[in-house]
């Protein structure tokens, strides 16, 4: 326990798994390392998408107030890849009223780096080259109108648990030939940090039927952010995930920070970006 002990010292919050020091975990499989893998591809979609939601909402907001148009009482979002590698955040309004509309479009091209603009600086406004926002009412695509029933479909669960009052974010993926939806706890005080109490379903085609659901986290995680740069790393624990799961990825991202996880398996994990991509080893 003298690596957990450690770790924890040097970590924003705790979540270590008390673990015998007499029995090494044992090696990994295959189907282990397979899971893994798409834990990180999924952590890395669902941060990617959250951070085109960031700045596309923003973009959006400031136009309805440029262009002098009160702000809709509800909206819903969809992301949406394009086939020259792009993406486009499409803002859908009035779905229960005769199908809804897009009021607006905004497209990221081809490389633009969402979480890059929003950290950029006054000084560095290249990093949000390659935005640009289109209004103008069209209707929905069904990959559209898939979207804004996956959100209706988990925020409605009664099920759904949240560690937070503020309104949740949420994402849609498509993987495998499965429609995953991601319910996010989130926070409105910057000097929080919401370190667990996302959801994962599974969900039909449509969005409409929630097929399975798993909470990523045992019990909430919601620290103060670290105001010294003492922190270096965050530890947690996961007895839900063999190693870890999309929200470790996610918090790694999130955070700029390396994670150590410890999952059910009793492996220590290290999940960090290697040449700005990110990876995952044990440390055993």
């Amino acid at each position: 326990m003298r690596v957990c002990l450690l770790l924890c010292l040097i970590s924003l919050s705790c979540g270590c798994a008390s673990l015998p020091t007499d029995t090494p975990p044992a090696p990994l499989d295959a189907a282990t390392r397979a899971a893994a893998d798409r834990a990180l591809a999924l952590g890395k979609a669902v941060f990617y998408n959250d951070r085109l939601a960031w700045v596309a909402s923003d973009i959006y907001q400031a136009e309805l107030e440029r262009a002098k148009v009160p702000p809709p009482k509800s909206v819903d979002w969809a992301v949406t890849e394009l086939a020259d590698g792009g993406h486009m955040v499409s803002f859908l309004l009035d779905l229960e009223d005769a199908g809804g509309f897009v009021d607006g479009e905004v497209r990221f091209a081809a490389g633009v780096d969402p979480d890059a603009c929003i950290r950029a600086t006054d000084e560095d406004h290249k990093a949000c080259d390659g935005i640009s926002i289109a209004r103008g009412v069209r209707p929905p695509t069904a990959h559209e109108r898939t979207w804004a029933v996956a959100r209706r479909t988990m925020l409605g669960d009664p099920a759904l648990r949240l560690c937070t009052e503020a309104p949740p974010n949420f994402t849609v993926i498509d993987s495998e030939g499965e429609t995953l939806g991601y319910v996010l706890s989130a926070t409105l005080e910057r000097s929080k940090l919401v370190m667990s109490g996302h959801t994962r379903y599974r969900l039909s085609a449509d969005g409409s039927q929630i097929l399975d659901r798993e909470p990523l986290f045992g019990t909430c995680m919601v620290a103060e952010r670290e105001k010294s740069s003492a922190a270096v790393a965050l530890m947690m624990s996961s007895q839900s995930a063999d190693l870890f799961n999309e929200s470790h990825v996610f918090l790694m991202l999130d955070q700029q920070q390396p994670v150590f996880v410890i999952g059910r398996l009793g492996h220590k994990v290290l999940i960090e970006t290697d040449h700005g991509k990110p990876s995952w080893k044990t440390l055993d």
